[in-house]
């Protein structure tokens, strides 16, 4: 998706607005805070053009690199998922896991959306599916 002037200003105007903090989670390190009140059902995350990319693809790529890959992406065995450029990796993949988590994500749709009202400096959870426990 190409950055649009018009569709950032109805976001800062109406959207459900995030940041990057020290989470509240031990050992999870980097989390998302609410810093506008997000509705019950509102979508947070939607998806963009996902791609996954096959680790054979890397092979004279450097182990740190790799490493940070797999901490930072939904992945297995033959390579990981990724909407975007590395560089530009944002707020919905700091989203931790939670056994009570104010966000579902619908993987089939790739959509995080609010399982209820978000007020504003509310830490955003999920609860990780089986194959991403490995996160926790």
């Amino acid at each position: 998706m190409l950055f649009n002037k018009h569709q950032l200003i109805s976001q800062i105007r109406s959207g459900a607005l995030v940041k990057l903090i020290p989470s509240s989670i031990v050992g999870a390190g980097v989390g998302v805070e609410a810093i506008t009140e997000i509705d019950k059902d509102e979508v947070v995350f939607a998806p963009k053009d996902t791609h996954f990319v096959r680790w054979s693809e890397l092979l004279s790529v450097e182990s740190d690199v790799i490493n940070y890959i797999k901490k930072i992406c939904n992945n297995n065995e033959y390579g990981f998922w990724i909407d975007c450029y590395i560089n530009d990796i944002g707020a919905a993949y700091f989203v931790n896991h939670s056994d009570e988590p104010n966000l579902i994500h619908d993987r089939e749709r790739d959509i995080y959306y609010a399982a209820k009202k978000i007020e504003i400096g509310e830490e955003l959870t999920c609860k990780y599916s089986l194959d991403e426990i490995d996160w926790v």
